[in-house]
């Protein structure tokens, strides 16, 4: 709050290291950004150089780069601030999303790292009991309490929330409509804040040379009698991300909320379909509506055909039947069909930059 949009870029920190060690969570992220685009941005097009092996090292131009962000600092403000998220399950295991948050103004920013060294070295002389001297990750050392103490004497506020997830599909057919769902399709359909679900399906290839280069443009799996699946949701504010791999193939789509009741729109790449969801007791439907390339609103006509339906099979699991083809008569781009269970592993791979949220 009060920090505004900026780019952010993922870190190499110990905190990757430390926080799965102690907490054993699936992922780990840490990002960081500086306030001024032209210098966030500026600093990722200089990384280039080291990628591409033209220089060994940015660290030579790190007095160019401070004389630069002094020069630019008039257009900044005084102001920093963090985040830090866990998203999971409770107790109770209900999904469950916790936020804390730092805002430091008046250019505090630099002093907050401080201050927790500060809180322990305060909790020693007060002969505080648990203490124990010797180097080790600061980790669950002190209450959040006694750190947060240590802003009063700066301009320095904090703040935490607690929010759980409401299932998009829940929220776009409303409670009513997704408790008429089957069990199994309301299970897939209430990923929390992640799920990861497993399977089999058998697959129809691509008819003709314009489906072969639509497939293999969007990452369609190849014609397979049968073939694992393995398909991670992550939630977000702004909707879902679900990445389907069928073997080694590999392809992932966003599902939002359409501006009209009951329906989707799902996102693969620049093209966009709003989709109604007709729906009984036995299953889901959805049908493609309006569609979009690039923002572009395209004819009815020349949208892809796609066919997909939920059910349940005879084992209770969920199972999906997917078609797409071009119009005018042009072939299948591809069809699979098969079943999906939610996956208890404890996998997952998601990759940061295919959440749902995403963005800066």
């Amino acid at each position: 709050p009060g920090i505004g949009r900026r780019w952010t870029g993922l870190c190499e920190t110990p905190d990757l290291d430390i926080l799965p060690a102690r907490f054993a969570p699936r992922t780990a992220v840490f990002r960081a950004g500086l306030e001024l685009g032209a210098l966030h941005l500026g600093l990722l097009a200089a990384s280039f150089a080291v990628r591409w092996r033209l220089l060994r090292s940015l660290a030579p131009l790190a007095g160019m780069a401070r004389l630069l962000a002094a020069a630019l600092a008039p257009f900044g403000a005084d102001r920093g601030g963090m985040t830090v998220e866990a998203r999971g399950q409770d107790a109770a295991g209900r999904h469950v999303r916790a936020a804390w948050w730092l805002v430091a103004e008046g250019g505090d920013g630099p002093t907050v790292p401080t201050l927790p060294a500060l809180a322990i070295l305060r909790a020693l002389a007060d002969g505080a009991a648990g203490l124990i001297p010797g180097a080790r990750a600061c980790a669950g050392v002190l209450p959040l309490a006694l750190i947060e103490a240590e802003f009063a004497s700066y301009r320095i506020t904090t703040g935490r929330a607690v929010e759980r997830p409401r299932p998009l599909f829940a929220r776009v057919l409303g409670e009513g409509g997704f408790a008429t769902l089957p069990a199994a399709l309301r299970r897939m359909h209430d990923p929390g804040w992640r799920m990861a679900a497993r399977g089999e399906a058998a697959v129809d290839g691509a008819q003709g040379v314009a489906a072969r280069f639509i497939a293999r443009l969007f990452g369609f799996p190849p014609a397979a009698p049968a073939v694992p699946v393995r398909v991670e949701m992550a939630a977000g504010n702004a909707g879902e991300c679900w990445r389907r791999t069928f073997g080694g193939a590999a392809f992932t789509s966003q599902l939002r909320p359409a501006a009209r009741p009951g329906r989707v729109i799902e996102r693969f790449g620049p093209l966009a379909f709003e989709l109604d969801l007709p729906r009984d007791g036995t299953g889901l439907d959805m049908v493609v509506r309006r569609w979009w390339a690039f923002g572009v609103p395209m004819p009815r006509a020349l949208a892809p055909v796609g066919d997909a339906t939920e059910r349940v099979d005879t084992e209770g699991r969920f199972r999906f039947d997917v078609e797409i083809r071009l119009p005018l008569g042009l072939g299948r781009v591809v069809r699979y069909r098969g079943w999906l269970v939610p996956d208890e592993s404890g996998e997952d791979r998601l990759r940061p930059a295919e959440r749902a949220e995403g963005g800066a």
